[in-house]
């Protein structure tokens, strides 16, 4: 579950970040990504619609994310493909996923709050990457909903 980190506000002193401090750096087809630099951690506040998304990360290794994220589920249900096989998280679940992940389908519409280290050597490729691919997945999303 990626953040859009070009389009990420730096905060560089805070008690606290609230997602409504925060701008949309895609608001469409029900799907919402917002994002913040907290000094070295980039911090998501994303919700997904229910609906398959593959293909966010074609044309990277595996069309896979490489990047490492952490995050946890306030609501919903994603199925995703991990090295391990498929996995499915929900609400109340914290989660890892290390490089070689992507995103299968929304099984219910999901809020989660994600954070990704904006150092990770791998994130710039991964970006792209999804920005690249995201107007096929809101297609589809569009046609579905």
């Amino acid at each position: 579950m990626p953040i859009l980190a070009a389009h990420a506000a730096e905060v560089n002193v805070m008690a606290a970040i609230r997602k409504n401090d925060t701008r949309a750096s895609v608001n469409e087809a029900g799907l919402e990504l917002r994002s913040v630099q907290a000094g070295e951690i980039l911090v998501g506040f994303e919700r997904w619609p229910k609906g398959r998304v593959e293909g966010l990360f074609e044309g990277l290794d595996g069309n896979e994310c490489q990047a490492s994220h952490w995050g946890y589920v306030i609501r919903g249900k994603v199925r995703v493909r991990t090295a391990q096989g498929e996995k499915l998280v929900q609400a109340g679940e914290a989660y890892h996923l290390a490089p070689g992940h992507t995103l299968v389908e929304v099984l219910e519409p999901v809020e989660l709050v994600e954070f990704t280290p904006a150092k990770d050597p791998y994130l710039a490729d991964s970006v792209k990457a999804f920005q690249r691919n995201l107007p096929k997945v809101l297609a589809t999303l569009k046609a579905t909903h």
